[in-house]
């Protein structure tokens, strides 16, 4: 068995896009490329709002934004930036990162999240032509570790299930929902702090 990847531990923000058909209905929709609602667009700029409000004078919490490919991330992370750059005149750098994609749910695809979710997420159900939840886990933390790389800090927006994956690395409870577009600041353990943190600008999320 592999040994799962090491987060690198470095501050960043990450957020779940917003509102899709999908997520009204309680489906799984991995790589299905749904598009927002329209709430799930308002819930982007209610976003793009609150993550503005921490630009001040000359300090940035972030200085680019990294998306999944999938269009409701895509969107959700255009929204946030035109957001911000409207009350901040601060215009973020906005690139598409492929390895940011949602988890492959092969066969369930589209279907209703049930027990086999649940399973899945346990490492009991391997969905034929799919993923696992252990090679998500594998995966993202490659794929965050890669950005984390970067010089200064990083507003990840992707998914529910891939952010899943990430808090099972950090140690956290997998099983808490984050709401749609929900802006999150990941800090890492430090001396005081044996365990990583989230925290929304909106509402603090237990971790």
């Amino acid at each position: 068995m592999s040994v799962p990847v090491k987060l690198i531990q470095k501050e960043f923000w990450y957020s779940r896009h917003g509102q899709t058909a999908a997520n009204i209905h309680k489906l799984a929709n991995g790589r299905v490329d749904d598009p927002l609602t329209e709430l799930g667009e308002t819930q982007a700029k209610q976003a793009g709002v609150a993550l503005s409000a921490y630009f001040k004078d000359s300090e940035h919490p972030f200085e680019r934004i990294v998306a999944s490919p999938l269009i409701r991330a895509t969107k959700t992370a255009q929204l946030i930036q035109a957001e911000i750059q409207k009350r901040t005149s601060v215009l973020l750098p906005l690139t598409i990162d492929e390895s940011l994609i949602e988890a492959n749910f092969g066969e369930y695809e589209g279907k209703k999240l049930e027990a086999w979710y649940e399973n899945w997420l346990l490492g009991k159900v391997f969905p034929e032509k799919g993923e696992s939840f252990q090679d998500l886990q594998q995966r993202a933390g490659e794929a965050v570790n890669k950005i984390n790389q970067l010089s200064g800090t990083s507003l990840i927006v992707a998914h529910g299930t891939f952010f899943r994956a990430l808090r099972s690395l950090m140690g956290l409870d997998i099983s808490l929902h984050i709401k749609n577009a929900t802006p999150m600041k990941i800090t890492p353990p430090s001396k005081e702090d044996k365990g990583w943190t989230l925290f929304s600008p909106e509402l603090p999320v237990n971790s």
